[in-house]
């Protein structure tokens, strides 16, 4: 017959096997769970990234309608070109994140930071888009009857075209703000947030 003590040692192993049972699976869990983070950040890197780049790209066509307007203030009645100006960022991965409920795997300062630019990211988009709207419908309409259509006898402006300087301008300062949130505090965030994350790997849980 077992003794008490080889009973309590049975228990012991049982309890023992269901233990490390526990924390095998715990530790996977958290592996798998630091990778989701990883690949998140990784994507969301690449995507600001890339909207960086657009901005950017947008910032010189917004210098070149800048010097049309230093034009207009010093009364020269410069040509006014067309809106060449466009909006994308499709934020695949954070409509992704989002429709996948995987933002938990992020870090609540990245959330916070992408959910608190977002209204920033469409009022820019609608400010292009009233811009082109404008353009479309009173700019080129008012163009097509004389070459010097836009302007009144003293130079100035025309009225109905005094949107065009306060349009560009706003666009302008929206777009270096957006840049400067997202290449000097969201992308430098992800990529500490992501180093953080990686060097947990060198470690065990």
């Amino acid at each position: 017959m077992k003794t008490i003590a080889g009973h309590l040692f049975e228990l012991f192993v049982v309890f023992l096997g269901v233990y490390l049972a526990f924390l095998a699976t715990d530790y996977q869990e958290e592996l798998s769970d630091r990778a989701i983070r990883v690949k998140y950040y990784d994507s969301l890197i690449r995507e600001f990234q890339g909207l960086v780049a657009h901005l950017d790209h947008e910032d010189r066509k917004l210098q070149a309608h800048l010097a049309v307007i230093e034009e207009i203030d010093a009364g020269n009645r410069p040509h006014i070109p067309a809106s060449d100006l466009t909006y994308i960022y499709p934020g695949a991965v954070v409509a992704a994140a989002m429709e996948g409920e995987n933002f938990a795997s992020l870090d609540s300062r990245i959330l916070n930071s992408i959910i608190g630019g977002r209204p920033g990211l469409t009022l820019l988009e609608e400010q292009i888009r009233i811009l082109n709207q404008l353009t479309a419908n009173v700019l080129l309409p008012i163009q097509l009857t004389r070459e010097d259509c836009c302007y009144r006898e003293d130079g100035s402006l025309r009225p109905e075209l005094a949107w065009y300087p306060r349009i560009i301008q706003e666009i302008r300062r929206m777009n270096r703000q957006l840049h400067a949130a997202v290449k000097d505090r969201a992308i430098p965030d992800l990529v500490s947030s992501k180093a953080e994350v990686e060097a947990l790997f060198a470690w065990p849980l």
